[in-house]
Parts: structure tokens; C-alpha cells; sequence
């Protein structure tokens, strides 16, 4: 496979994990639940985005601070709910993250 092909395949795998963050509303889907909807295992995912510099917690965790800029500028949306959307199960985790 020719380097090209295969970086084009990696950063296609990180949007593909971005895609299925998209969504963090409807809970966070666990690195189990993406690698299945990709047709990959996780020690393949893994190491894809490794060679691009980034992980799995590392996408969660700029998709949930994207989520949660949104979300926070409606004045009507609790930090309690945004932290309970964004699958934190405290929202002092949540502040802290």
C-alpha cells in the first residue's frame, strides 16, 4: 500500500471517530461501539491514530469542549445538564475537565 493510500486511511479514521462523537447529545459511544460501526478492531483504530498523533480520548475530549462551548451559550442550559449530555457523570468532573 503506498504511503499516500495509507495516510488518507488514517486521517479518514479520525473523522470517522469524529463523526460518531458528532452527536455527543445522545451519549458518548464507547471506543467498542465505534471500532464495530467501523468494521475495525480497537488495536487497529488505535494504532491509526496513533500515526497521526492524536487518540480516541483526545478526539472525546475536543469534540466534548466543542460541545460544550455550543452548548453553554444558551443562557437557558444548566452546566449540570451540559456535563450530564456530554456523558460526565458528575458535573465537577465535568468543570474540572
Amino acid at each position: 500500500m503506498s504511503t499516500g493510500r495509507v495516510r488518507f486511511e488514517q486521517s479518514r479514521c479520525v473523522q470517522s471517530v469524529q463523526h460518531a462523537l458528532v452527536n455527543l447529545q445522545d451519549g458518548v459511544p464507547s471506543l467498542y461501539v465505534i471500532t464495530r460501526r467501523l468494521g475495525i478492531s480497537e488495536r487497529t483504530l488505535r494504532r491509526r491514530l496513533k500515526s497521526v498523533g492524536t487518540s480516541y480520548n483526545e478526539i472525546l475530549k475536543e469534540m466534548r469542549a466543542t460541545a460544550a462551548k455550543n452548548l453553554l451559550r444558551d443562557k437557558m442550559v444548566t452546566v449540570d445538564r451540559v456535563a450530564a449530555q456530554l456523558g460526565y457523570s458528575e458535573s465537577a468532573n465535568f468543570r474540572h475537565a
